[in-house]
């Protein structure tokens, strides 16, 4: 009986739906089931949950717990009498209240491991009895009204997800957890269940960026240096493997026709391209070109330096080191480069020598802390770096 009022009342929204009448002014929702919606970003990917959310309480305030699942919701296929659903053609539940439950993809995606192209679909769920697992349903049809005009045929996906016991939830929620670059966990929860399931990128989500950036450089954004040069180092540093195309990208950031500026920037990530495809000579030539450039600082420098010692290429951090402290005298940071190139060498008492000049220097609060405790360090006849 209670099912049967249910139908009615679901048919009755259906047919004072604005969606289904023209010319009609708007009102709420059959039942306060409002419209919402959910999206969630997997790196240039989308994923848009929209549904009707419906309350276990009903309009009249009468509390449903307890008769959600198997009574509200069928377990199996629903004879709904009405459109398309009849003896003959049962429905599974539209996953959400009044209108069809919609899912859109912005890009093809795997649900649960089975691809599924870019686009928008109706989604259902065949509800079953526990323990048995949950069917959810990906339709091509995504406009027709709620459950009544569902044909199997349109399906253009089924995956399985076992449901679980769930803190009680007053109104049915879709939401996303576990959000990494390429993928998320999706869920449906209403009343004491929940159903997950993993939705990820067919494509590595890297190469989603990759294709948009491509796009990017020829419109507007190509139009200015710092993009190819950006473009050009995210390809190198995340080894998308078109170092080729990253090195034409970075010639252009450097020289090209009314876009190439060159500077640090430019030609250090010209010279960190070279140097991954294995033409160190050039590599070198060009950060030699690059460190002389007018607009390195001491930073730039001092870091490159940095990143050669973590490279374990002592006497060539020394060498940036002390072409720093030439090019920026009487900085505390160019002061705190020499020390770390002598620590390295391990010549501790320079090293001591030049931390306490560039304590002198008046350092920020944070570096003073790390010069101190350099000075602790190499007192004690230890490397500080």
């Amino acid at each position: 009986m209670k099912q049967f009022f249910f139908r009615v009342s679901l048919l009755l929204a259906f047919v004072l739906s604005t969606d289904f009448l023209t010319g009609q002014i708007t009102l709420p929702p059959s039942g306060d089931n409002q419209r919402s919606e959910v999206s969630q970003w997997m790196g240039l990917a989308k994923a848009t949950f929209t549904w009707n959310s419906v309350d276990v309480h009903d309009p009249s305030g009468a509390d449903r717990r307890g008769h959600i699942w198997g009574e509200l919701v069928p377990y199996g296929l629903t004879n709904e009498g009405f459109g398309w659903s009849d003896k003959n053609n049962p429905t599974p539940w539209r996953a959400g209240s009044n209108e069809s439950t919609v899912v859109e993809f912005s890009h093809d995606v795997k649900i649960n491991g089975q691809p599924l192209p870019a686009g928008r679909y109706g989604f259902f769920i065949l509800v079953e009895k526990d323990p048995a697992d949950w069917t959810l349903i990906f339709s091509k049809n995504s406009t027709s009204w709620g459950a009544y005009f569902y044909k199997k045929e349109e399906d253009a996906l089924r995956v399985t997800a076992k449901p679980q016991t769930n803190p009680y939830s007053e109104w049915l929620t879709y939401e996303f957890d576990d959000r990494e670059l390429g993928s998320c966990t999706a869920r449906l929860r209403w009343e004491d269940k929940a159903v997950t399931f993993k939705i990820e990128t067919a494509q590595n989500p890297n190469q989603i960026y990759l294709a948009n950036v491509r796009n990017q450089l020829r419109g507007y954004t190509g139009f200015s240096a710092e993009p190819w040069q950006q473009a050009a180092d995210w390809c190198v540093t995340n080894k998308m493997g078109n170092l080729e195309e990253a090195l034409s990208w970075a010639e252009m950031a450097v020289s090209g026709v009314f876009v190439g500026k060159k500077n640090f920037a430019t030609l250090s990530t010209k010279a960190n391209v070279l140097r991954a495809l294995g033409r160190t000579a050039e590599a070198e030539t060009t950060m030699k070109e690059a460190i002389a450039d007018p607009s390195a600082t001491s930073l730039d420098i001092h870091m490159y330096g940095r990143a050669l010692q973590g490279a374990g290429k002592k006497q060539e951090a020394f060498d940036i080191f002390k072409i720093n402290a030439e090019k920026h005298p009487n900085e505390w940071l160019t002061k705190a480069g020499l020390a770390r190139g002598y620590s390295a060498m391990g010549d501790y008492k320079t090293a001591l020598k030049y931390v306490k000049e560039a304590l002198a220097l008046n350092p920020p609060e944070q570096n003073k802390k790390l010069l101190e405790k350099a000075v602790e360090t190499l007192t004690q006849g230890k490397d500080f770096n």
